[in-house]
């Protein structure tokens, strides 16, 4: 299987369980591609990661909330990396 295939499977998997789990958010988004209309999805390495979210800074944001799917120690300890690698403080 292609892994941006697999890697989007697995981030429409994530807004289903989330879905299901916030029943008053579901209904205001109505559907996972609703969700997926209002907030931005990243899944693949942090390299691709970082210039992700450094594409948002270059564009002006100044805050970026992020939202974990799976191993949520990991991806902050991975987010707390691409931010000191970015220069970010």
């Amino acid at each position: 299987m292609d892994f941006d295939l697999r890697l989007q499977e697995l981030i429409a998997h994530f807004h289903q369980a989330t879905t299901r789990k916030t029943n008053a958010f579901a209904a205001q988004v109505g559907s996972t591609a609703g969700m997926r209309a209002r907030q931005r999805c990243y899944a693949g390495p942090a390299k691709g990661a970082a210039a992700w979210l450094k594409s948002y800074a270059d564009a002006g944001a100044s805050h970026l909330m992020l939202r974990f799917a799976g191993d949520h120690e990991r991806h902050l300890e991975v987010a707390a990396r691409i931010k000191r690698d970015l220069g970010w403080s």
